[in-house]
């Protein structure tokens, strides 16, 4: 084995995001972070919100660092507070 890949640095496993939060499969899943449900717990501003889901493609910084983290979240919280 090369050395460079025996003794390079840890690497986190690494999601295709970008590419999820672009198939047309999960556009009824992201659309949750426009629900009244969500909307309503306050904990994004609504319009900086509605204008990142309405641009598309998403690009992969915020596939990473906005959406799949609210969506997690989201969907975590729902399933916790199931009745």
């Amino acid at each position: 084995m090369p050395h460079d890949l025996i003794y390079r640095p840890k690497m986190g496993f690494s999601l295709p995001l970008e590419k999820w939060m672009n198939s047309t499969k999960l556009t009824a899943t992201i659309d949750i972070l426009r629900e009244p449900e969500f909307l309503d717990k306050n904990i994004v501003n609504q319009n900086m919100l509605t204008q990142i889901l309405n641009t598309r493609p998403y690009t992969q910084d915020i596939a990473e660092n906005i959406i799949w983290p609210l969506l997690s979240v989201e969907l975590w919280h729902r399933t916790i507070n199931k009745d």
